[in-house]
This record gives structure tokens, sequence and C-alpha cells, in this order.
């Protein structure tokens, strides 16, 4: 998340999970993003309309001396870059 804020005009990013996967809301969380609500009905997956956790980080809330925590992991599960 540093290299982002460090090399390009990103000022938000982005990252969606379902609600039912704990792990990946308390791994979102330690890297410091914050949970901005549910969106529900978002997601159709076997058969079942799933709710959805949205969480965003701000160029304001990344820390210089934060170690990075950005992962290829969070890409798969619908993570996005948002520009202004």
């Amino acid at each position: 998340m540093r290299y982002l804020s460090t090399h390009t005009p990103v000022v938000r990013i982005e990252a969606d999970t379902e609600t039912a996967n704990i792990a990946e809301q308390r791994a979102l969380e330690k890297s410091g993003f914050t949970r901005e609500g549910v969106l529900r009905s978002t997601a159709f997956r076997d058969g079942q309309w799933r709710e959805i956790a949205r969480y965003s980080v701000l160029r304001d809330g990344i820390a210089s001396d934060a170690p990075p925590h950005w992962s290829s992991s969070s890409a798969a599960h619908g993570s996005r870059v948002a520009r202004s």
C-alpha cells in the first residue's frame, strides 16, 4: 500500500469480502483497512445471495513507517483500486 501511495495518485483502496469470511476481515483490519458497511444481497454464489463487507483505506490512513501488507490474495477476493 505504501508503494501505491508513493508512486501513484491513488487516494483510496477498497476491498470487498463475504461477511462469512472472518479470516479475511481480520486480515484487512490488521492491514489498516476500515470496515465501511455491509452490502446486502450483492454476490450470488452457490445458489444464494451473499452479503459483502466493504472495507477501505485512504492515503491519509497509510502510515509511512508501517510494514507493507499488500498481497495478491486481496486482489483475488475483489479488491480494487479507485482513482480520483
